[in-house]
């Protein structure tokens, strides 16, 4: 059996140092987020779409993300923001890592909202990786154009290069 380890990562120049978090929390946590993704995840759907037609599964795709985000309550963000504060050590200037939870207040205070954010999101990364790694593969093998949509909304000139009028390198990039 491996012992759960910590992670580090660096966001804005701060460091931060995530443990996993325990079976029962993490059990709790999982299933706020199930209830939270789930919907969102069965408004998915792509099979009336032509295959491989990006921009109908990048919209599903967005469609979806509105539904999680318009599902998301203060009250589900603050009960994730608690418990993955308190396995979160962030490291300030002159040595010192207090515990993220005593520090959280000023410590994304002001304009470090997309901090949070990019915390948060690694946070659940340390404790839940392996897993969403795993439903990521499942969703791609049950979309066939999930792989076009990542490409597409990270990159959304990629569901045109197709076009014989355009080339790579021409889009600004």
């Amino acid at each position: 059996m491996s012992i759960p380890r910590v992670q580090s990562k660096t966001i804005n120049g701060c460091r931060y140092e995530v443990e996993p978090l325990g079976f029962t929390t993490g059990r709790r946590v999982f299933v706020r987020l199930a209830n939270l993704v789930g919907p969102a995840l069965a408004s998915l759907d792509t099979s009336s779409a032509p295959k491989g037609d990006a921009t109908a599964a990048a919209s599903a795709f967005t469609e979806a993300i509105g539904r999680l985000l318009g599902g998301l309550r203060d009250e589900d963000l603050e009960f994730f923001q608690e418990a993955f504060a308190k396995r979160t050590r962030v490291h300030l200037d002159g040595g010192k890592a207090p515990v993220l939870a005593d520090v959280i207040e000023v410590h994304f205070a002001g304009d470090r909202f997309a901090d949070f954010f990019e915390w948060l999101v690694f946070a659940f990364t340390v404790t839940y990786g392996d897993f969403f790694v795993g439903a990521w593969r499942k969703i791609q093998a049950a979309l066939p154009s999930a792989s076009v949509v990542s490409r597409t909304i990270t990159n959304p000139s990629a569901s045109k290069s197709d076009s014989p009028t355009e080339s790579p390198g021409m889009n600004g990039a």
